[in-house]
């Protein structure tokens, strides 16, 4: 593995996309919900030491969820866990870290990841990121994962790239966030789109000059960072840098405006997990009828395209004549709902009220 280059883990993020069972207390990425026998930050980890020394590897989160951290990965360095006091999006974030990445290596290059990725092909993902690397190794660009697209799909960001530079990179020329279901035919029927995987990669000190150059009023909070990393002060430091720190993410402070952006098309089976319905498009070993059910304690009559989630095995679900519903078992809170983006969100809206505080 080469000792330059390190790969930071966004796991920090909190919201009620997937309530009841992600909690402000337990958010998604440390949860066990996507069919298998690891939460998504343990699989993430998993799939990184393939390719980064355990030493390189890096993880971001929020300073409540850093116990958490330490429990789901024991074998991380302590020092590689870094601390957020408070929740400002990836620009913030991703800043801290490549601080701390060039502070321990000036010649670092540095690939993001997101912490609630699903990846089926490990090992085509293995050879598209040793693509990017070696890319970068060579560049001062900033390499982008795009993943080639089968389906229109609102809940994907979508990067364009078109003028070729060489046989795998890609000029990016435009990126929309999440478009309407009219606009994601288009970008499918134009042949020029990609969805937006949220694995970047670039040298450290690009990474760093393209923030300071697009967001100076995050990177100027850091300034005296030299001295202040590593030292008994830096999470005061940190603190009072947070405390005035805007809130703004890395696709808005850098890839919307930059020129060094490139892309590198790939398909290693992955799925982005925004939502309920994301999660059950993305569900491994759906029965004949499209049901996604985590349980083998179940009694399924006439259900069609279903998603059953329990936290409890021993507990028999049983269902009768649904079709296109989610329910969701945990064990204080119960969701049957349909997959439906807006009624979900209706339901959710009313956890502000006072007397269902307990259950956010």
């Amino acid at each position: 593995m080469n000792s330059n280059h390190y790969c930071v883990i966004l796991a920090g993020g909190s919201d009620r996309n997937f309530w009841p069972i992600g909690r402000d207390a337990m958010p998604l990425q440390f949860q066990n919900i996507a069919g298998t026998s690891e939460s998504f930050l343990r699989a993430t980890v998993n799939r990184c030491k393939k390719i980064f020394s355990l030493e390189n590897i890096m993880i971001t989160t929020l300073a409540k969820y850093k116990d958490l951290v330490s429990e789901q990965i024991p074998e991380l360095p302590a020092e590689n866990i870094i601390v957020e006091p408070y929740a400002r999006q990836t620009s913030a974030c991703i800043a801290y870290a490549s601080y701390c990445i060039l502070k321990r290596n000036p010649n670092a290059i540095e690939t993001i990841f997101p912490s609630d990725l699903i990846v089926l092909n490990q090992e085509q993902f293995e050879k598209d990121m040793e693509i990017v690397l070696n890319y970068c190794e060579d560049s001062d660009k900033l390499a982008i994962i795009g993943i080639n697209p089968d389906h229109p799909d609102t809940n994907y960001g979508y990067i364009q790239a078109t003028t070729t530079y060489g046989e795998s990179m890609l000029q990016a020329k435009t990126f929309t966030e999440k478009p309407s279901a009219e606009m994601a035919e288009i970008f499918i029927s134009s042949g020029e789109f990609f969805w937006n995987s949220g694995i970047y990669t670039g040298k450290a000190e690009v990474i760093i000059e393209e923030l300071e150059n697009y967001v100076p009023e995050v990177t100027s909070r850091f300034n005296g960072w030299e001295s202040a990393l590593g030292s008994p002060y830096e999470s005061e430091f940190i603190e009072k840098a947070y405390m005035s720190c805007p809130n703004i993410s890395i696709e808005l402070s850098i890839l919307e405006k930059t020129q060094r952006a490139m892309v590198h098309p790939a398909d290693f089976g992955w799925a982005d997990i925004g939502n309920w319905s994301s999660l059950y498009a993305s569900y491994p070993n759906k029965d004949a009828k499209g049901n996604a059910i985590n349980t083998s304690s179940i009694i399924n009559h006439e259900c069609e395209n279903c998603l059953v989630i329990t936290k409890d095995p021993d507990k028999l679900v049983a269902i009768h004549g649904l079709k296109d519903y989610m329910i969701i078992d945990t064990e204080n809170a119960l969701l049957v709902c349909p997959k439906d983006g807006d009624k979900f969100r209706d339901i959710v809206s009313e956890l502000g009220m006072p007397e269902l505080g307990k259950f956010k």
